[in-house]
């Protein structure tokens, strides 16, 4: 965490999270998750979501994450979580996934920032922490991502 506005950001992301977060619902949150555009750990990152007794994960890499996006698809998944860097998309694909997100579909962008946000009807989520097994593996950062995950998807 370099600095201490970081360790500010942070912290509060967590306090606001934590107070959100509200006991495990029995159907498990049914996450989207798009990766591309870098090398990563791949398994210890994707068993950050695979851990998660009420996660349900569906990986999907750029290129194809795109067709995911389209109103038709919204209901395969509860909340979108993004791994990933710049990736051109067409204009389609952008207004889908704005579109998404505006009507209320949870997203987690993890990748090059923090902050937090409504969109319209939907919760956004930025994370930039954690670009290594180090993180991924951390009980702490887990927590993070898990309860970001419920807050975007309302399971709060």
């Amino acid at each position: 965490m370099g600095s201490m506005r970081e360790f500010s950001a942070l912290l509060l992301l967590v306090t606001g999270l934590a107070a959100s977060a509200a006991p495990a619902t029995t159907d498990p949150l049914r996450v989207l998750l798009v990766t591309g555009g870098h090398d990563f750990q791949t398994n210890q990152f994707l068993d950050l979501f695979r851990s998660e007794p009420g996660v349900r994960l569906t990986h999907v890499v750029h290129p194809e994450a795109q067709a995911w996006f389209k109103p038709e698809r919204a209901g395969d998944y509860d909340v979108l979580v993004s791994y990933d860097m710049w990736q051109d998309i067409s204009e389609e694909a952008k207004a889908d996934l704005l579109a998404l997100v505006r009507s209320g579909k949870g997203f987690l962008a993890m990748h090059h920032c923090l902050a937090s946000r409504k969109e319209e009807a939907g919760r956004v989520v930025y994370l930039q922490l954690g670009h290594d097994r180090l993180a991924y593996e951390n009980p702490a950062f887990r927590q993070i991502v898990h309860q970001a995950i419920r807050w975007v998807a309302r399971a709060d």
